[in-house]
């Protein structure tokens, strides 16, 4: 083959991949990684629960109110805007689990770190409902396990 028919297949040959690459679906953004946590055995009758929506309907309200500034909580496994400068109106924080534990529910959740936070029912004066507030010096940080426990134990954080 002489050089110009090389050159002429070359020039051919970058034009389709070029074509290609500007006709190819964008591609979706990649999902962060759930955090590979082992079980967390609390006793007391506790109730792991894998996914926010089966958390009692007022346990995510309260979760979408505490929420608002990180955009929402996104769901176990989801994509979450794990970053200070995100890039899409995404969520900032993602749902792990939680663990219902006599009358009160332990929300562990990614943002930025790993953290735990404690809701409990209470009774809506004005409007007689249950509603679910966030407990005080329930929220711990990255051992999630032993946060938990140690609040079950009597331990409070202080925030």
């Amino acid at each position: 083959m002489n050089s110009t028919v090389i050159l002429f297949a070359v020039s051919l040959a970058s034009m389709n991949v070029q074509a290609l690459a500007s006709t190819a679906p964008t591609a979706a953004r990649p999902i962060p990684l759930a955090p590979n946590l082992g079980a967390c055995v609390l006793g007391r009758g506790s109730v792991l629960i894998r996914r926010k929506t089966e958390l009692p309907k007022e346990a995510v309200r309260e979760l979408d109110r505490l929420f608002v500034q990180a955009r929402g909580l996104a769901e176990a496994g989801e994509y979450f805007e794990n970053t200070d400068a995100p890039l899409t109106n995404a969520p900032s924080a993602r749902f792990i689990r939680a663990y219902h534990v006599d009358d009160v529910w332990f929300i562990w959740f990614e943002r930025s770190g790993r953290f735990t936070l404690a809701l409990s029912p209470h009774h809506d004066e004005a409007t007689g409902a249950r509603v679910f507030r966030l407990v005080p010096g329930s929220q711990f940080v990255d051992n999630l396990c032993a946060g938990t426990k140690a609040f079950l134990s009597g331990a409070r954080s202080n925030q």
